[in-house]
């Protein structure tokens, strides 16, 4: 670092692939809150807005504990807070339903790929 506490441009990691800038595994406005994320939280918002009153299904397929607030925050919230909407969670990791959501969650702790090819069995 130089005397104003500045990193030099030639020292900040780049990508091997197109060389922008590498920044940490972090939420911020490069990584999951660009603009593309902002157009498709504003999509949510709406599905949020139209489907609040009706029966909905929420499927969670595979949602790690990294960003709780991009997907499983919203769906407990949805899930405990509209009436007649249900949510599954399926992940390979244990996991648990919020005691919250007594009755209006199910959770799998299955391998998606074996859950998903069980249940376009039960479809067909």
């Amino acid at each position: 670092m130089n005397d104003n506490q500045e990193i030099p441009s030639e020292k900040i990691p780049r990508c091997p692939k197109c060389g922008w800038k590498m920044v940490p595994w972090v939420q911020d406005n490069t990584f999951l809150q660009g603009e593309y994320w902002k157009t498709a939280y504003q999509q949510y918002k709406n599905f949020v807005d139209t489907y609040k009153n009706k029966k909905l299904l929420l499927l969670e397929l595979g949602v790690g504990d990294m960003t709780p607030s991009v997907i499983k925050l919203p769906f407990w919230d949805m899930a405990y807070n509209f009436s007649d909407t249900f949510l599954v969670t399926v992940n390979l990791d244990a996991g648990s339903s919020p005691e919250h959501l007594n009755g209006k969650c199910l959770t799998i702790n299955e391998d998606l790929l074996y859950f998903l090819q069980k249940l376009r069995g039960q479809i067909q």
